[in-house]
């Protein structure tokens, strides 16, 4: 893609949504992050944010070393505070963590300062793709049955939440970022 182009896409997504920045949320394994990366590449005015980086970062703690010692009660308030300043922060593409729409306070304040992607796979491609990820130790071990439990548990909290969904099933993760695109672009 030229500079022309980079430009002509930020400028479209800027007048179109008059600055917002874009989140992007869905289960582990939908390439929220990789897509996110490619996105604030692609748009060069625009920086990626990972809320789960940017928490260990701000808290100095992992995430599951929070779940661990400080348990999810605490760990969701923390992510509320992360998602909060990550949407307040200008030109950011903001790839979210896999339970961050279990939170109401959460939904809402993404659905209403982002244009929200949902990232969305079938539960046997997101299996394939986190089961034997050395990032995700705790979903490594769920099963297939649990993992789909997991799924349906957080669908309809996505589709809620979100503006947009595209399917990445057997999409490269470049391709997914054009989509994207593409679909902000027509809304």
């Amino acid at each position: 893609m030229n500079n022309r182009t980079r430009q002509m896409d930020s400028a479209i997504i800027k007048v179109r949504y008059k600055g917002k920045n874009i989140a992007i949320v869905g289960m582990p394994g939908c390439f929220k992050s990789t897509v996110g990366k490619v996105l604030s590449k692609t748009l060069e005015q625009m920086s990626f944010l990972d809320t789960d980086y940017f928490y260990e970062k701000k808290f100095g703690i992992t995430i599951p070393q929070t779940f661990e010692t400080l348990g999810e009660d605490i760990f969701r308030q923390r992510e509320t505070e992360v998602i909060t300043e990550a949407v307040l922060t200008p030109r950011m593409i903001i790839a979210t963590g896999g339970g961050s729409v279990l939170k109401e306070a959460n939904r809402k304040i993404l659905r209403d300062n982002c244009v929200v992607v949902e990232l969305a796979a079938s539960v046997s491609t997101i299996f394939s793709r986190i089961k034997n990820s050395d990032r995700r130790p705790l979903l490594k071990q769920l099963s297939l049955e649990a993992l789909t439990d997991l799924y349906n548990s957080r669908e309809q909290l996505y589709k809620e939440t979100a503006h947009i969904r595209i399917f990445t099933d057997n999409k490269h993760p470049r391709y997914i970022a054009r989509e994207l695109l593409a679909k902000i672009c027509d809304d």
